[in-house]
């Protein structure tokens, strides 16, 4: 066909030497007449051709001839040429000078008694209303032609005005509606044996299917529009349904398959030299080389840009430079980005579109929101929402509110956040989006997590993943697993964290995501700090920075792995290297406005300076973190700042305001279910009470403190490994010391002792975490599993009765909890006995458990202790060393204060020497629990030498308590 153009062109210069060689023969009118034509006919040839500026100028020609006419046939051919020239501007974008042309059209062929032309124009009008985004006086115009061509049962064009009618319905999201609509166009058409308008009504409806994931209708729609097209002997049309194929394909994520269907399309369309339609698929190709391959993509969008830019076809113009813009985000290329955007901008406002304002204004914002200027970001999005509501379109809305909602939170404005994600909820809602209904419904879960309403938040969650397992949509099924995991990761459930944080990444990994493995990687990271595993965190958090450290800018993802960071740091006690990535990431949190981010800088600052005693600085920190998570209610930081303000005021000796900031951070805890800081709260209030004397009110407090850190460390991540570095904490060992020694101090004895063997179970759960359950010896598999289910039997029970005693006192059911307890009991000593079978029948698990007791079962002996005998039991917490006396008569507790790591020596210079004598040579080696034992190490101090310092700690305070007893039953152990 390009050879057609040619000759065309070649026919129309001939003609022009005609005209004027034979203008003196020719009667004037048929001159006119005549000359008229010629114009008409080249303007259409350069219509077809894509020299839409140029078929303008011979359109205009043709019209002004046939202006020069005063027949009914020639008023008629004038508005026909001016017609074109209206259709031209549609295509040109220019809408409003097209909607002017047509409307004084209508008037004409009314006057001149045209009602196929005035229907034809009036749709005409209603298209390019269309392509404003104002798809409801679309639906009002295309009616109204339908009205006149039902009447006169012009089928063809009555099945054209039901196909814009499906089109508009379509963007106000009636998809019903608009799938009724085009089956009643290719109804009217097909009765009007109309194929090529057949084959239009059939593709817009494969493009409907294509749109909502339905490939076999859009298939079969797409058979049914070559079929048409091909009766039609359309080659352009058929060339264009390969392209819409090719968008089958995309869908499908088959990128080969559906680029070589573009590749055909292009080709063919080339040979018939169709530029308009080269360029829209030149335009697909870029599209469907976005995700994979950045350099064709961005060669592909130049090209059709070029392509569009020949013709003027600005809209089309518009959408390249957006992707160019899209493309230049991706590659951190912000300023590049949106010089393009600014470009689209200018262009949309050109051609008055109003759809294509909305969009440029939101990528405007996007790239606002990137830098952190987040107040400029809200003003763009809000311009956007305002041109979506002017052209109601619905499913665009809900999606702007969201983007507002987010830059809100980043605020710190969460009621703002709330009302404009409710709303984008209402929308989704009202318009069947379940796309859009679930992204509302993450934003809205984030938020909940935000202010401590956990169980709203999970709620939501399980209707996320519902809805995006329906439509297959993997990639915010991704997000919505990273949304789980911050769930779990806030109510401090490290396993089922770790377990949605990772099936995130490998998502990402599939959907070719690096940038948001970010986001996975740094909330591991997290999972890790709050283990206090500082060394794994840190490993994380230099993954997830890696990932954001090219970004030529500063956005929200710098400054929280920054703070991130710098916590580690601060917990490692390296408090310069700290303090200067803290202050780094306040400085930028400053100049970016970004509140939220700033009050995680200053909580962590605040607690580094508090630990440095630099009270007045950790006091403004603190208190920065405190005010805006008061007026957000943002809980998490709400309670953290709490806890720590009350301990520079406890540090202060201001008692009353380290109460009153215990007390908040411990009722908001446990109001919203929060336990990362519960226990270290109820530690904190504890302390107070002890300083005070006021030891039952301590022991109460501490009793609390221990139950959380006990329920905490049930999701440790990590095995018995990971549980060690938790239990290890220094304040956690500190917290059992106290509460052991407030016992004894108290004359609760019993309970000190209970205390001491629920350290010791716990120690006995994270020894059995290390052994290995994977075994050939079936028989040792069995054991395994025996153990298994025992633990997971104390476990519950332990559970079980800390759910009842964490409830007020008067809903507490004592009877209950009495029960649970002599369950415990039996549950632990079915334990501790089983692992006794253990260790005698499997000897390589003799290392593992040799060295634990449980002291509760020691009470149930008491009354079978001789008169003449003590029986004695050590542990070593800390710097405390609590000795437990039991006789028939009474059980008795005593703490010695010592420094645990020379005692720890000591008693192990001791058992080298007994095993291995240096000086001693008349000392045998010893058997331990009938195990022989081997180790050749040697000591260099005598038994009498290192006996003699264990005596005066072991023996000499619990002088008095034995002092009629001949005989010494020592309990071993650990050491």
């Amino acid at each position: 066909m390009l050879s057609d153009f040619v000759a065309a062109s070649k026919t129309y210069n001939e003609l022009e030497t005609d005209f004027k060689a034979y203008k003196s023969e020719l009667e004037p009118t048929l001159y006119t007449s005549l000359l008229a034509q010629h114009y008409g006919y080249y303007g259409y040839s350069l219509k077809r051709k894509g020299d839409l500026n140029e078929a303008k100028i011979y359109y205009g020609k043709s019209a002004d001839e046939y202006q020069k006419l005063d027949d009914f046939s020639s008023k008629v051919a004038n508005a026909l040429a001016r017609e074109n020239v209206a259709d031209i501007l549609t295509n040109q974008n220019n809408y409003e000078e097209a909607v002017s042309v047509y409307d004084s059209l209508i008037v004409v062929y009314k006057n001149l008694n045209q009602s196929d032309k005035r229907s034809y124009a009036i749709n005409s009008k209603a298209y390019a209303y269309s392509k404003m985004g104002k798809y409801d006086k679309n639906i009002e115009f295309a009616n109204e032609a339908l009205a006149i061509q039902l009447k006169t049962e012009d089928w063809n064009k009555a099945g054209y005005s039901y196909s814009q009618i499906g089109q508009s319905q379509w963007s106000l999201g009636k998809f019903n509606e608009a799938v009724a609509a085009h089956k009643q166009s290719i109804l009217y058409r097909k009765k009007a044996n109309n194929f090529e308008g057949m084959g239009y009504s059939y593709s817009k409806l494969g493009s409907l299917y294509i749109e909502i994931g339905d490939k076999v209708k859009a298939i079969a729609a797409l058979d049914s529009a070559k079929i048409s097209y091909t009766k039609a002997g359309l080659k352009d049309k058929l060339a264009e349904i390969d392209g819409s194929i090719g968008d089958i394909y995309i869908k499908d994520k088959n990128i080969p398959k559906a680029i070589v269907h573009y590749l055909a399309a292009y080709e063919s369309l080339k040979a018939l030299g169709l530029k308009q339609e080269m360029a829209k698929q030149l335009y697909n190709i870029a599209d469907a080389a976005y995700i994979d391959d950045m350099v064709q993509s961005r060669k592909y969008y130049t090209l059709s840009y070029d392509l569009y830019k020949t013709i003027g076809i600005k809209d089309q113009m518009l959408y390249c430079l957006l992707n160019l813009g899209n493309l230049d985000t991706r590659e951190k290329r912000y300023d590049s980005a949106e010089k393009y955007f600014i470009q689209a901008l200018a262009i949309s406002k050109e051609i008055n579109g109003k759809r294509e304002q909305a969009i440029t204004y939101r990528k405007l914002a996007d790239a606002a929101n990137t830098r952190l200027n987040l107040v400029d970001a809200i003003s763009k999005y809000e311009q956007s929402l305002a041109i979506y509501k002017e052209i109601d379109e619905k499913s665009e809305q809900s999606s702007v509110l969201l983007s507002i909602g987010y830059a809100n939170v980043s605020l710190g404005k969460f009621d703002n956040a709330g009302a404009v994600m409710q709303q984008a909820l209402e929308i989704s809602k009202s318009t069947n989006n379940y796309g859009g209904k679930a992204d509302a419904l993450a934003a809205l879960s984030d938020l909940h997590q935000l202010k401590g309403e956990f169980p709203e938040s999970k709620a939501l969650i399980d209707s996320c993943f519902k809805i995006y397992k329906q439509l297959d949509n993997a990639y915010q099924i991704a997000n919505t697993y990273i949304l789980d995991g911050n769930y779990y990761n806030r109510i401090s459930d490290n396993i089922n964290a770790i377990k949605s944080y990772t099936a995130a990444d490998s998502l990402f990994k599939v959907e070719k995501s690096p940038d948001s493995r970010f986001t996975t990687l740094n909330n591991i990271g997290t999972i890790y700090f709050y283990q206090a595993d500082y060394p794994q965190a840190l490993n994380y958090f230099n993954q997830a920075n890696a990932i954001i450290k090219t970004q030529p800018v500063v956005t929200e993802s710098t400054l929280l792995v920054t703070t991130n960071l710098g916590e580690v740091y601060y917990h490692q006690k390296n408090y310069v290297e700290a303090e200067k990535i803290l202050l780094l990431s306040l400085k930028l949190c400053n100049e970016k406005n970004a509140v939220r981010s700033k009050s995680s800088a200053t909580m962590v600052l605040g607690k580094l300076y508090y630990d440095k005693k630099d009270y007045p600085n950790a006091i403004i920190n603190l208190q920065n973190t405190y005010q805006y998570s008061k007026s957000t209610k943002e809980n998490s930081q709400l309670i953290e700042s709490s806890l720590y303000l009350g301990k520079v005021a406890m540090a202060q000796k201001k008692d009353a305001e380290a109460a009153k900031y215990f007390d908040e951070a411990i009722v908001n805890s446990i109001r919203v279910g929060e336990s990362k800081n519960l226990w270290e709260a109820l530690y904190s209030r504890g302390l107070m009470f002890y300083n005070e004397n006021k030891l039952d009110s301590a022991t109460v407090y501490f009793k609390r403190a221990v139950t959380s850190v006990e329920g905490a460390g049930k999701n440790i991540f990590g095995g018995a490994a990971a549980k060690k570095i938790f239990a290890a904490d220094e304040k956690k060992v500190s917290l059992y010391n106290n509460l052991i020694s407030t016992l004894i101090k108290v004359g609760k004895t019993d309970e000190a002792l209970e205390y001491t063997s629920r350290s010791n179970i716990q120690a006995i759960k994270e020894k059995m975490n290390g052994v290995v359950a994977m075994s050939n010896n079936t028989e040792k598999s069995a054991a395994i599993k025996q153990q298994t289910q025992l633990t997971n039997t104390v476990a519950s029970v332990e559970e079980n009765i800390a759910k009842e005693k964490a409830k007020p006192a008067a809903e507490q059911n004592k009877e209950k909890i009495i029960s649970l307890q002599k369950v415990q009991q039996f549950a632990q000593k079915q334990l501790l006995n089983f692992l006794d079978s253990m260790v005698k029948v499997h000897k390589d698990f003799n290392d593992n458990f040799t060295k634990s007791v449980n002291p509760e079962q020691l009470k149930e002996f008491k009354s079978s202790i001789p008169a003449e005998m003590a029986v004695l039991l050590y542990v070593v917490q800390g710097d405390q060393l609590i000795i437990f006396t039991l006789t028939n008569e009474s059980t008795k507790a005593k703490v010695v204060s010592i420094n645990g790591v020379d005692f720890s020596a000591q008693v192990k210079d001791f058992s080298v020497a007994l095993k291995q004598p240096f000086k001693d040579k008349n000392a045998a080696p010893l058997s331990l629990r009938g195990v022989k034992v081997t180790n050749s190490a040697q000591s260099s101090h005598s038994i009498a030498e290192t006996g003699t310092s264990l005596y005066e700690a072991l023996i000499d305070p619990i002088t008095a308590d034995i002092a009629n007893k001949t005989q010494l039953c020592i309990i071993n152990n650990g050491e």
